[in-house]
């Protein structure tokens, strides 16, 4: 299987994410260009150009969950290189949920990519088709209970820049309520835990949250919380 654009049609945010600005097919080629956000300065914008996809070929699958591929990319000195590997995992929402009183809504599971029972907040898989937003409400409403009507986009961003591994859509529902009783999947062994900001800020600081999108979220919630 030759590569397919439409894993690579991912678009940027307003935050200026590493994601592709523009994608260029022309054949079996794919040249993806990437423009720098405008806050910048440009006297410290270093002209380094865009490398050309060469050849993408499926080596793996378990849809929907993962597909790996196997890429030779041309450098932009005219290098051709191969080896490298492109990882296709569902979008993903991670929600930081936020009670009227101020406390945090996270949750305690086993997680079995980490091996260890970890504090996350609340995220899921987008299905085909759902907005960001909606999945975001969906796994927050199944894993908890809860349910806010004042929520505020974080951002959307890759974990890894070499390989893809999925997007994240990182969300902050301020005002959330518990409306109803939780309803996890059925591998899922959830416990819901409210915690204070300080208690969850020394969490974060120590190291206690330790699935890097979890952490990532729940620092840009504290900022925009404060800003």
């Amino acid at each position: 299987m030759e590569y397919d654009a439409t894993h690579w049609n991912n678009k940027s945010d307003s935050r200026g994410t590493c994601a592709p600005r523009r994608l260029t097919c022309r054949g079996s080629l794919v040249q993806v260009q990437y423009r720098p956000p405008s806050s910048i300065p440009r006297e410290l914008i270093i002209a380094i150009r865009p490398w050309t996809l060469r050849r993408r070929q499926l080596v793996f699958a378990a849809r929907p969950w993962v597909e790996v591929y196997d890429d030779t990319w041309e450098m932009a000195d005219g290098r051709v290189r191969d080896g490298f590997h492109h990882i296709v995992l569902p979008e993903y929402a991670i929600v930081v949920p936020v009670t009227p009183d101020g406390r945090f809504v996270m949750i305690r599971e086993f997680k079995s990519g980490a091996e260890a029972i970890c504090l996350n907040a609340p995220a899921g898989m987008i299905v085909a088709g759902e907005d960001p937003l909606a999945g975001a409400r969906r796994e927050l409403l199944e894993e908890t209970g809860y349910a806010s009507e004042d929520w505020r986009p974080l951002g959307a961003f890759r974990i890894d820049g070499s390989t893809g591994a999925g997007r994240g859509h990182l969300f902050l529902a301020r005002g959330a309520t518990r409306v109803a009783a939780p309803q996890p999947d059925d591998t899922e062994e959830i416990d819901v835990v409210l915690l204070e900001e300080h208690a969850l800020r020394a969490t974060l600081e120590s190291g206690g949250i330790t699935m890097m999108a979890t952490a990532f979220a729940v620092a840009l919630a504290l900022l925009a919380l404060h800003r």
